[in-house]
């Protein structure tokens, strides 16, 4: 897959460039930028697949609920060192076990403890091969005012990236918006 337009710049600036040419320059700014998906970053192409949503959905009741989810398009992890950024943010309201799942594997699960407000999750998870992945999942919960706790987990998976690949946050609780989630952003991007 590959997709790539110019873009120019409407404005030219005048200012003369500088002696150094380790540095952006006007001129730079003034030549066409191509951007698109597929290519590679050196030659100036942005591969991104991107993925955001913001509407708060908190759990239901007692049980596993899921909460927001992004199918991760087939082999957009085409090339081994392909990866994709994962960030979700939200509101802790009462103890809960928060879980992130990429396809069957959970590359995340934790109790979320009492007494805090804010939760993030962030991770990167990147292709290894065809059917063997490897992520990185950090989650930071909060007090009223402070960021107090940090878990980290690293796991390798073995999803089949050929095929879509679901990637969700699960929410076990024991009653309605024990846990909302405001944000969930997906960032799939190209091996530089």
């Amino acid at each position: 897959m590959s997709m790539s337009n110019p873009i120019t710049h409407p404005f030219v600036s005048a200012v003369l460039d500088g002696v150094n040419t380790g540095f952006v320059r006007p001129s730079d700014w003034n030549e066409p930028h191509v951007v698109g998906v597929g290519g590679s970053v050196a030659a100036g192409v942005l591969p991104v697949i991107g993925y955001t949503r913001v509407t708060p959905v908190g759990n239901v009741g007692a049980g596993a609920s899921d909460l927001m989810a992004y199918d991760v398009p087939a082999n957009a992890l085409a090339v081994d060192g392909d990866f994709l950024e994962i960030l979700a943010l939200g509101v802790l309201y009462q103890p809960c076990l928060l879980s992130c799942f990429f396809g069957t594997a959970e590359i995340f699960s934790r109790t979320m403890p009492s007494g805090m407000r804010s939760w993030r999750l962030e991770g990167a998870l990147w292709r290894l091969g065809a059917t063997s992945q490897m992520s990185q999942v950090k989650v930071l919960v909060a007090s009223a005012s402070t960021w107090v706790e940090e878990t980290i987990s690293v796991l390798q998976m073995t999803e089949d990236l050929s095929a879509p690949v679901t990637l969700k946050i699960v929410v076990d609780g024991t009653a309605d918006d024990d846990l909302v989630q405001h944000l969930f952003r997906v960032i799939v991007s190209a091996a530089p």
